[in-house]
């Protein structure tokens, strides 16, 4: 399985967004940062990620419209989604699409544990859909 290397944080708070950019750095991945879905779009017409950490509820573009506007593209890059209203609406809608929830506030142990669930799954339903990105 390809390891996971590349992260899209896209937080419209800026100081979680550069704690998560400094803590997931430190950890070895190459994140990229931004604070809204349409810079977020942008960012994924130059630069490849192999998954995206997004807000729900963000101004211009919530995380929810990022998401559909990527899988319209054809892109199929793993979401997870964070926010901090356990109730969001929209959770089940993409939890059935097979991308994961975080609620805030959370922990670092939390949130690479989900990182990691979520790459699992997603390397797993390539391989059982015959795709290749996950692998070596």
């Amino acid at each position: 399985m390809k390891n996971l290397e590349t992260i899209l944080v896209v937080e419209d708070s800026i100081s979680i967004g550069e704690m998560l950019e400094e803590m997931l750095g430190t950890l070895g991945y190459r994140v990229y940062i931004s604070d809204n879905g349409i810079d977020a779009l942008e960012l994924l017409e130059v630069f490849h990620v192999d998954l995206i950490l997004t807000d729900l509820r963000m101004p211009e573009m919530s995380g929810v419209a990022l998401y559909r506007e990527v899988r319209r593209q054809g892109k199929d890059i793993p979401f997870i989604l964070m926010s901090g209203y356990a109730g969001d609406f929209f959770v089940d809608e993409l939890v059935k699409g097979g991308e994961l929830f975080m609620p805030k506030p959370f922990n670092i142990s939390e949130l690479l544990e989900v990182i990691t669930t979520r790459w699992q799954l997603y390397c797993g339903e390539e391989r059982s859909s015959g795709t290749s990105t996950c692998s070596e």
